[in-house]
């Protein structure tokens, strides 16, 4: 499972146990960095193993353990990456001076593989020529602070450096002439507290006198040191003072540091480090002068041309130092976390600044070293349900995850399974990476496995229930995260017969699919069953797979929903039903227009006329119709048809004359209920507001005479008072239904189903949407007129991205959307889709890049095609869009019987998520 993490060891052991191998080649790098010795261990050399760390000097050797390398100069930084980096400051209690300027310091590494108990060890050992010029010299590390300051008085003993592995800090023996350090004093607001030299080492410092130079090392935070504001950053501040001594003389040595201990700053981008340019614990206020400022990562400094290409700033103000960082930077890393249950991650990285300022004549060099770790950002994983149920099985996605996190183990209701069992049992379970370094986990579980529950919905669907547990670690740590995940997949066992037709002039032809039945359902045409005679009278062929039949529009089982001028709207409905339980096992409608001569005007001076039964007035008696004059009925009459024929001058025909020609004008509608309506020439009237039901039934008839040219105009209304459970057509109003669904990917051949919402996508990957008219066989078309993105539901909401700008991709948007063409509908519905790919980094916010939720909204435009010269459904760039495209909520829209005005609606896409 990996290790975890110790300061100072892997696994929080040290080894000591025989059987030592040396390493043919080390995966080590040791590094100068001025005064820093960076130690870095590749993965392969400590990942899943336990490390310790020894510091040798001459022939003693001893444990750096967590106490002991903040005293000595040591520090550790370990990497989700699994690389490990060793810092140490070159003048270390381990560190031989050669020769004042140049260092060398000498590390055992002692590594335990678990898995063949033997113990591998590595010598490395490091020169560095590290000359100290400044007077005064400040370290800051992860863990410790350093000062070092020269030694300019002459007189001062010039003791010899001790050997680490005795006492430190016990006093030289010197002729009493001489200077001899006498005691160190650590001042603090509380007071002053006096150690004597023996006692340096017990109080967790070191004090080590070099022939030219004094240094004092500590921890970070100890009794003696104490936190400080400067200008808005708190500073953990430490104050002492090295005394000596010879007879009647006494010298003092001043050492103090000061290590920031805050001054960050999080946004959603980066990371701002800031220092106060002013160290007023340890600058005096006279003569102060700042030479050099140097940036730089993990104890390496950085220069100007490396700085921009990752993406660091280094700025300054009156009074700070601001150090930029991008979040997820190269140079850090991203950890997993667990907080309340709940995935988070962080962003780590440690960051370096070197300053130079002179004061009084005297350079003081200073430097810092500084972690910084984010804030827990929380990243919920989520689930792609991929299962396709007539494959029988379970297959989803769960992520996305950093690499720290592994799956160990499957709870189910009865049992739980680690991912050996798992696999062993015939579950596909693999780990996903991607371009990014996250994860994510596929399982694959079959239908008839135990763990699968399974229901009954009905006597024709099966409901598969998996429920489960995916139980995680974090690593090295071990933390456990567990994620539920209940999928449910409905299978119906019995494949129903299904239907598909088309029309002709005078026929509906419809094919009907047997399905898993073969040929044992019930079929009802109508209102009639699939009676053999019913079957001759509509051609009824049939094979082993499905059977045809042809039904004439004026059949008696063909309902007439809508008339207009010399169109009649009929359509055929398919009932299929079992025998045996009558449940409805499917059923089928098809609406077709066909051509029917509704009046007919005749030189001789008569009319014809015929009256239609529509749906809309199921109980009306077609032969109680008449004409103005109630006398005048119909000459022929059944429960479908009213045909009347009278002359022009008769029946209460009324003249008028428009221009040079001849209206003549007559209604069809039940005695007394003619009264006038508004006519309007070539148009369908809408219903007119009249009470009653079955008597509120107008048909206008008209015919215009010119001297050579006899034409024909009949205007039918029809009103009825609404009922319940009474279907209602109005005269020239229908439905239209538009969705917008989301494609897995450009071939448009897999859609995201609603219960896939939200759906989680990365930055760069692209989405491909497709918008459709349905139900509709009307020779229209649809266009995207604009399409936009919000990160709320609320279409009106912001910020809005454009996507689509009045029929063109949006000319600001560098990452241009591109349309996609149909090529797989038929040419008569090809004009009801229309395509788009957008690009996930087209959603820019002031501050970067939007993650999180996105809706996409688009409105659309119906059109008449023959209607070219229309402004609306002409614009220049429609003709990029002919071809198509998805969606997947659905939105009604009304629209005029003959298309003479353009439809417009708005549809929207569910909820999409974009993640690192």
């Amino acid at each position: 499972m990996g290790c975890i993490y110790g300061f100072w060891m892997l696994c929080g052991l040290i080894v000591t146990q025989p059987g030592v191998l040396a390493f043919e080649r080390s995966p080590i790098q040791l590094e100068c960095l001025d005064n820093l010795v960076r130690v870095t261990l590749d993965r392969e050399f400590v990942w899943d193993k336990e490390l310790s760390i020894d510091g040798i000097y001459g022939t003693q050797t001893r444990p750096i353990t967590t106490s002991l390398a903040p005293v000595c100069g040591f520090s550790l930084k370990a990497s989700l990456w699994g690389d490990v980096k060793i810092f140490a400051s070159a003048q270390n209690c381990f560190a031989h001076n050669l020769d004042g300027d140049r260092f060398n310091t000498t590390l055992r590494l002692n590594v335990l593989d678990g898995e063949t108990s033997q113990v591998l060890q590595q010598v490395i050992s490091k020169t560095c020529q590290y000359t100290q010029k400044a007077f005064r010299e400040v370290l800051c590390d992860r863990n410790y602070v350093e000062v070092s300051v020269k030694r300019s008085h002459n007189g001062i003993n010039e003791q010899d450096q001790k050997n680490p592995m005795q006492s430190y800090l016990q006093e030289a023996v010197a002729d009493v002439s001489e200077f001899k350090i006498w005691k160190m004093v650590l001042h603090t607001p509380s007071g002053d507290k006096t150690i004597t030299v023996p006692d340096v080492e017990k109080h967790g410092y070191s004090l080590n006198i070099q022939p030219k130079r004094l240094v004092l090392r500590g921890p970070l935070q100890t009794a003696e040191s104490y936190l400080e504001d400067v200008s808005g950053v708190p500073m953990q501040v430490l104050k002492s003072s090295m005394f000596f001594k010879q007879k009647w003389m006494v010298m003092q040595i001043a050492a103090d540091a000061a290590c920031p201990a805050g001054g960050v700053t999080f946004t959603e981008e980066a990371i701002v480090w800031t220092l106060p340019l002013f160290l007023s614990p340890i600058i005096s206020h006279d003569d102060f002068t700042l030479l050099q400022v140097h940036m730089g990562v993990d104890g390496q400094r950085l220069d100007n041309l490396t700085m921009a290409a990752r993406g660091y700033m280094l700025s300054f103000t009156d009074s700070h130092i601001h150090v930029q960082l991008p979040l997820g930077g190269v140079d850090g890393y991203y950890k997993s976390q667990v907080q309340d249950g709940q995935y988070h991650i962080t962003f780590s990285i440690e960051p370096m600044l070197e300053l130079l300022w002179q004061e009084d004549y005297a350079e003081t060099k200073y430097k810092v070293l500084f972690p910084i770790t984010t804030p827990l950002m929380s990243r919920p994983p989520h689930v792609v349900d991929d299962t396709v149920p007539q494959q029988k099985m379970f297959r989803f996605l769960l992520g996305t995850f950093l690499p720290d996190v592994v799956l160990v183990n499957l709870t189910f209701p009865n049992e739980v399974l680690t991912v050996a069992q798992a696999v062993a049992r015939g579950f596909n379970l693999q780990e996903r990476t991607f371009n990014n370094h996250s994860k994510a986990f596929m399982l694959e579980v079959p239908f008839s496995d135990p763990v699968v529950l399974t229901n009954m919905a009905d006597a024709y669907v099966t409901v598969y229930t998996l429920p489960l547990l995916l139980g995680l670690l974090v690593l090295p740590e071990g933390v456990p995260l567990q994620h539920p995940v209940v999928l449910e997949a409905r299978l119906q066992v019995l494949v129903v017969p299904t239907a598909t037709g088309f029309c002709d002039s005078e026929n509906f032809h419809t094919t009907v699919q047997f399905g898993s039945l073969g040929q044992q359902f019930r079929t009802t045409v109508g209102s009639r069953q699939l009676t053999p005679e019913v079957a001759e009278e509509y051609k009824y062929q049939q094979n082993a797979t499905h059977f045809m039949i042809s039904v004439p529009f004026k059949a008696a089982d063909v309902v007439y929903e809508m008339v207009h001028e010399s169109v009649i709207r009929g359509r055929l409905d398919l009932v299929f039903q079992d025998p045996i339980n009558n449940w409805n096992l499917n059923d089928y409608s098809l609406a077709c227009s066909f051509p029917m001569t509704m009046t007919a005007c005749h030189p001789n001076g008569t009319i014809s006329a015929l009256a239609v039964k529509v749906e809309s007035i199921p109980n009306l008696n077609l032969g109680l119709l008449s004409l103005r004059d109630d006398s005048c009925t119909p000459v022929l009459s059944n429960d479908r048809f009213a045909y009347f024929l009278f002359n022009a001058n008769a029946c209460g025909t009324t003249r008028r004359f428009q221009d040079n020609i001849m209206v003549y004008e007559n209604e069809i509608a039940l005695p007394g209920r003619h009264k006038p309506i508004v006519t309007a020439l070539g148009k369908v009237m809408t219903p007119v507001n009249m009470p009653g039901q079955d008597r509120d039934y107008k048909l206008v008839v008209s015919c215009h005479y010119t001297v050579n040219t006899t034409t024909t105009q009949m205007t039918t209304g029809f009103n009825i008072r609404a009922q319940p459970n009474l279907p209602h057509a109005e005269i020239g109003v229908g439905e239209f239904m538009v969705r917008l669904k989301l494609a897995h990917d450009e071939s448009y051949i897999r859609f995201y189903k609603e219960e896939h919402y939200p759906v989680t996508k990365l930055l760069r990957q692209p989405l491909y949407f497709e918008v459709e008219l349905m139900l509709c066989i009307e020779p229209v078309e649809l266009f995207l007129d604009n399409c936009w993105a919000t990160a709320k539901q609320d279409i009106d909401s912001r910020p809005r991205w454009d996507i689509i700008v009045d029929s063109c991709e949006n000319p600001e948007d560098r990452r241009r959307t591109v349309f996609h063409p149909m090529t797989h509908r038929a040419n008569k519905r090809a004009g009801h889709f229309k395509r788009f790919e957008i690009k996930t980094f087209s959603f820019f916010k002031e501050d970067g890049v939007q993650r999180g939720n996105i809706y996409v909204h688009c409105s659309v435009v119906i059109c008449d095609p023959s209607r070219t010269l229309d402004k609306h459904c002409n614009k220049p760039c429609m003709a990029k869009q002919r071809g198509s495209m998805h969606g997947d909520v659905l939105r009604r829209a009304r629209r005029n019987a003959d298309y003479a005005h353009p439809v417009r609606d708005q549809v929207s896409s569910g909820h999409i998520i974009v993640n690192y």
